[in-house]
């Protein structure tokens, strides 16, 4: 664990794994995890919400997005059933964002 002015300081979960190569393989999302290939690649067909980049033969699992994904996951107090579903990509947030802020905008008007 990091000592910082003397206080032993918890270390982020995937914090070894946020500098590291853009895309994962199965067997480094394995070693992550400590789970094996098998499991991995179990998720990966079946479960769509899980990131995943399939090029013919290739799957790679994208890291920033595989970490959200995990840690959408991370079960706790207080975690809502809404963290389970898929995170939507930046073109869906946005399309969100912007119908919230018109639907806001016509509840003013009225």
């Amino acid at each position: 664990m990091p000592v910082n002015n003397g206080h032993i300081t918890a270390e982020p979960l995937y914090s070894h794994v946020v500098d590291g190569p853009d895309y994962l393989t199965g067997e480094q999302v394995a070693a992550l995890l400590q789970v094996s290939v098998k499991s991995v690649q179990r998720w990966a067909s079946t479960d769509p919400s899980m990131p995943v980049l399939r090029l013919g033969r290739t799957v790679r699992f994208p890291r920033e997005r595989l970490i959200r994904w995990l840690r959408a996951r991370e079960q706790g107090a207080g975690r809502s059933k809404r963290f389970l579903e898929p995170l939507p990509s930046q073109g869906e947030a946005f399309d969100n964002a912007k119908k919230s802020l018109a639907e806001s905008a016509l509840c003013a008007h009225s």
